[in-house]
């Protein structure tokens, strides 16, 4: 054993000395001590956690009169038990409960944590799933509620799951499934740590993914209680990160290196990347581009023709897989990764996994009994139980033998009819079947996919991984990473789908998700949510992705800011508004750009040299806290320059917003809205941006003037999202609420560029439909420019 960790245990005499491999040693009051150098952690006699102490300020975090437990049971028929009695036996504490469970765990102290590992469940049949925790402590300010660690300024309490089995979290539904964020919680006390492991080993019925009822899910093979493990640790809030990355070297879990580094903290996993579905015949073209953006990676949207056994379109390879790697080993001589997209589990109807005899093992929601034999031709199927076809499904398949059913509806009722029968559906045959034959309904998603059984599941892994292996791509999301979940075993299913690709993987392959469980946390690269699909540039998903950045970093993961979508039309400005952010917040994200939006864009080469622009300076580090936090607020606009080595201006754009609403007037008053605002610099022409809002608005006839002196009108009409914008110039923009261009608008003349001082607008508009339309209004300014040195 190390020195400097003791286990300390209560003995009949208290002045007594038990060493036996590592000193066991009774403090006062029948308590058991463990402690590593730098923390101690108590048990009380019924399991429960008293001390939590730092051993250098010998501060106690555990909460007065809140103590916490080490290990609790969830019975078969839903109780949650505390332990009756624990006593210590050499390293084995056994933890009793009414009913005769006992629960025997072997404590173990490391350098740097301690370790907890389950290692006999008497009765398991009586438990449902064993619970560590809560180890509540008295720690409030910083809550990482995923990777479980809480701190404050000077001393930090993590609790780290030790194999995918083990689930961070609070047990909150039979199947084990969260989302992802209760490994710590904020309490009213400060906060708690808690684990779970539920009991795979069983047969169950139980709810799946909350909205399929009476789902039978097997016993795994092999599966056990007996091993479920947890490391707890405390330490200086610097040190945690350090702390961790000992946890996974030394446990064998997931701890990801890139160029000699560990990926959490090096930063690599924060890095932009370019998406795009490139070919063989467009791949060096946009080897090209991501080059000159200075992107390390390029990511395909959308390779594979099937997902399951992953073939890939023959459009885009013509080669196969052999095309593939040819574009991937293209990249690497460029020092460039390549990675491909699919949707973790989720399989197509055009799979082999649905189109052959391998369908026996797609997953289904139940299962019932042909009540009657059918021919090959029937369309009506009688059954002897509605409920699985009753509930919610997008594609109404059921499999019988080896043929894929749908049905439109079902009569309900006794007997249960399943009605409009489509027989032979996804390529499978229509054949007769017999009174008695199992007719299962067959999980699905929207996306119009199936999912998996287990067995399955492991086999779909396999050919993921012999994909990445035989090509050599090394990127990929788990997108979809929720749909483990249909398989009702919860976040260990989604645990185990990931660490089992990892695992098989020859090479590293870095990787995302749009949602985040404990035990991933380790493996994974970076979380990267926020879709570019439902609006402008700006205004898609906006807030979701600035809301994501405390959570990320609470979590010790990298800032991320989710997808942008560059077309054709994509302005400078907003390029430049996506890189403020991303320099504000440190972040990276994927930009998404395909061929043609590249070719097609006449801002290309700017939009590329702006984006090498910020995100130098953004690496170097160059921005001060104050630029920083004036970079994360998507209310303000900025130019950078670059000039010179080490060195940058930043332009600052300032925005004066207005509206422009419909409301009754005298006769004879005017009908527009006059505004001002002041140019604080040079000459310059001012941009105005005109949004219309308002459910099913339209507004015509839109007059601007400037200063009583200058009139434009704007020939067409505005629809709610649609926006104009017009920089001064001789002509204005209309885009569509998704940020589009709709058309070039000549506008016959430029306005003069404005003085410094006060000026004025003067918007008219004619609001022809929607219960309240609204024309926003935003001018736009240079101000101020700040001299930035690298150097």
């Amino acid at each position: 054993m190390t020195r400097g960790a003791t286990i300390m245990k209560p003995v009949l005499n208290a002045l007594s000395v038990l060493v036996l491999g590592f000193g066991l040693v009774s403090p006062a009051g029948g308590q058991t001590a463990i402690k590593t150098a730098a923390f101690q952690l108590e048990i009380g006699p019924r399991g429960e956690i008293v001390k939590l102490l730092d051993l250098q300020s010998h501060k106690n975090y555990a909460p007065q009169g809140r103590p916490g437990s080490l290990v609790r049971v969830r019975t078969s028929d839903g109780r949650e038990l505390t332990p009756r009695a624990v006593t210590i036996r050499k390293d084995i504490l056994t933890a009793a409960f009414d009913g005769g469970i006992e629960l025997r765990v072997r404590a173990s102290v490391k350098p740097d944590y301690l370790r907890f590992e389950l290692t006999k469940a008497v009765h398991p049949e009586k438990i449902d799933a064993v619970l560590w925790g809560p180890i509540n402590t008295a720690i409030g300010e910083i809550v990482g509620e995923v990777v479980g660690v809480v701190r404050d300024g000077d001393f930090a309490v993590g609790l780290q799951a030790l194999n995918a089995k083990t689930s961070g979290g609070r047990l909150a539904n039979e199947e084990g499934t969260t989302d992802g964020t209760t490994t710590a919680t904020k309490e009213e006390f400060g906060s708690s740590l808690q684990a779970y492991c539920v009991n795979q080993a069983r047969d169950r019925v139980l709810t799946v993914w909350s909205q399929h009822k009476n789902v039978p899910v097997k016993a795994l093979p092999g599966f056990a209680l007996e091993g479920s493990a947890l490391a707890v640790f405390g330490t200086r809030p610097k040190d945690v990160l350090s702390v961790i990355g000992t946890i996974e070297r030394t446990e064998g879990l997931p701890h990801p290196m890139m160029d000699g580094e560990w990926l959490k903290t090096s930063g690599a996993g924060g890095r932009p990347y370019l998406i795009a579905a490139f070919s063989e015949k467009t791949i060096d073209a946009m080897l090209e581009y991501t080059g000159r953006l200075g992107f390390r990676a390029l990511y395909h949207s959308g390779p594979f023709k099937t997902w399951g056994h992953f073939d890939l379109l023959e459009d885009l390879f013509p080669n196969g897989r052999a095309g593939f790697r040819q574009c991937v080993e293209k990249a690497r001589a460029k020092g460039l990764r390549l990675g491909a997209h699919t949707l973790t589990n989720f399989i197509t109807t055009n799979d082999p996994f649905v189109t052959t005899a391998a369908n026996a093992g797609l997953m289904a929601a139940g299962s019932a009994s042909l009540e009657q034999a059918i021919d090959a031709a029937a369309t009506e199927i009688v059954v002897d139980r509605e409920d699985y076809f009753k509930q919610e499904s997008t594609l109404n398949s059921v499999l019988i033998g080896n043929e894929i059913v749908r049905y439109q509806d079902v009569s309900g009722g006794k007997p249960c009819r399943l009605l409009n029968c489509v027989r032979g559906a996804f390529g499978t045959e229509a054949v007769p079947h017999a009174k008695g034959e199992a007719a299962k309904k067959l999980m699905d998603h929207p996306y119009k996919t199936l999912f998996p059984d287990w067995a399955m599941q492991e086999e779909l892994i396999r050919n993921l991984a012999g994909f990445f292996n035989e090509t050599g791509a090394a990127q990929m999301d788990f997108d979809g990473h929720e749909g483990t979940c249909y398989l009702g075993r919860g976040d260990f299913g989604r645990d185990h789908f990931a660490e089992a690709f990892l695992s098989q993987v020859d090479h590293l392959v870095v990787n995302g998700s749009s949602n985040m469980t404990h035990f991933y946390w380790h493996g994974n690269s970076y979380i990267n949510w926020g879709e570019p699909w439902y609006a402008s540039f700006r205004e898609s998903q906006s807030q979701r992705r600035f809301e994501l950045q405390p959570f990320l970093e609470r979590n010790y993961l990298p800032n991320m800011l989710g997808w942008f979508l560059m077309t054709s039309d994509t302005r400078l400005e907003d390029i430049e508004w996506m890189e403020a952010r991303a320099a504000g917040y440190r972040a990276g994200y994927a930009f998404v750009a395909e061929f043609a939006s590249l070719q097609g864009n006449p801002e290309t080469d700017r939009i590329i040299e702006a984006i090498r622009t910020w995100e130098e300076a953004k690496d170097r580090g160059v921005f001060s806290q104050d630029q920083r936090a004036r970079l994360k607020d998507p209310g303000r606009d900025f130019h950078l320059e670059k000039t010179g080595p080490g060195g940058w201006i930043l332009q600052n754009y300032e925005k004066v917003r207005f509206e422009h609403r419909q409301r009754v007037l005298q006769p004879g008053e005017p009908t527009g809205s006059e505004w001002t605002f002041a140019n604080p610099s040079d000459p310059q022409r001012p941009q105005l941006h005109l949004l219309v809002t308002g459910d099913g608005a339209v507004v015509e006839a839109i007059g601007i003037e400037v200063d009583r002196f200058f009139k434009v009108g704007i020939p067409r009409s505005l629809k709610k999202g649609q926006s104009l914008v017009w920089d001064g110039s001789d002509q204005a923009i209309l885009y569509s609420d998704k940020g589009q261009l709709i058309e070039r608008i000549a506008l016959g003349r430029a306005l003069p560029p404005l003085p410094k001082g006060n000026h004025t607008v003067t918007i008219e508009a004619k609001f022809t439909a929607g219960a309240d339309p609204v024309l926003q209004g935003t001018v736009r300014l240079k101000t101020t420019t700040e001299v930035i040195s690298g150097r």
